[in-house]
């Protein structure tokens, strides 16, 4: 299942470990405020890099496995 969402979802996810992967995408562009990219992570959820990917854009998008 595909979820797409802010970090109150995503976070909520990482919280029960409900998710598996996680990918970003960054845009080259600072923002000098914003919202949390995950809300309420009450422990520190390992990441496993499994892809990059680069656009002629500048943006990068990152393809991470959740460690259990």
């Amino acid at each position: 299942i595909w979820f797409v969402g802010g970090g109150a979802l995503s976070g909520e996810c990482l919280r029960l470990g409900l998710a598996d992967e996680v990918r970003y995408s960054i845009v080259p562009v600072l923002i000098g405020d914003g919202i949390p990219f995950f809300d309420r992570l009450d422990r520190d959820v390992a990441l496993h890099l499994t892809e990059v990917k680069g656009y002629t854009s500048g943006m990068v998008a990152l393809r991470y496995q959740v460690r259990k």
